[in-house]
Formats: structure tokens, sequence, C-alpha cells
């Protein structure tokens, strides 16, 4: 019953990460929160897209070090 519940709170992150990346597509962290519950619920096409772009960005954030290692797992 917890993975259903982590799962579908991840399922809602998502959603909302979306909306959150269609309105600042060019913000590298949104973009690695959004890559690593992609991860989580098994979107991986999205997830690899969104964390090689907060991977690659040249802008500093928490998490830049984990979107890279993420993105390798994910290869």
């Amino acid at each position: 019953m917890a993975r259903q519940v982590a799962r579908g709170v991840y399922q809602r992150a998502l959603a909302l990460l979306r909306e959150g990346a269609v309105r600042l597509p060019d913000n590298a962290e949104l973009q690695y929160h959004l890559g690593m519950a992609a991860a989580r619920t098994g979107e991986k096409d999205l997830a690899r897209k969104a964390l090689a772009f907060a991977a690659a960005s040249p802008a500093a954030f928490k998490g830049k070090d984990e979107a890279r290692k993420a993105l390798a797992e994910l290869k």
C-alpha cells in the first residue's frame, strides 16, 4: 500500500511539474524535479529529456549533480 501511495504522490507531482515546465521551460531546477518525478513514475523518455536539460544547463542549482547521476542511470 505504501508503494501505491508514493506512486500517487509522484503522479500528482508530475502533473504539477508538467504545468510548471510549460510556463517556465528554461528553468533547469524545475526540469530536474520534473525528470526525477518522471523517473519515479516510469516515464523514462520524459525523465531523460528533462534531466539532460537540467544537467547541461549553465545554471547552478541544488540537485544538479543528482540530475547527472540519475541521467547516467537511465541511459
